[in-house]
């Protein structure tokens, strides 16, 4: 269902940036650029307080590890309570 949607494809292509600069050992620049491009919107780091900016710094390299997972885009409704619901 979400395969091929622009919208996937956009929020993938800044993922993947934020992963590279996450790579290229650059944890601050990479956490913000997730805060800012990924999470919530352009100039969202700047409103942060430190202890949330420590918390993103942090956790950056965790999330680095599970978007390598092959089920990071993935969603199974199929097993969820929401499926249970539906039917």
């Amino acid at each position: 269902m979400l395969e091929g949607n622009p919208a996937l494809s956009a929020a993938q292509q800044r993922i993947g940036a934020v992963i590279e600069t996450l790579n290229a050992g650059k944890t601050e620049a990479g956490a913000r650029q997730f805060v800012d491009t990924v999470a919530f919107r352009p100039g969202a780091w700047e409103q942060l307080t430190p202890t949330m900016r420590e918390t993103f710094i942090f956790n950056a390299p965790t999330w680095v590890d599970e978007m390598k997972e092959p089920a990071a885009f993935s969603l199974d409704l199929t097993s969820s309570r929401y499926a249970a619901d539906r039917c």
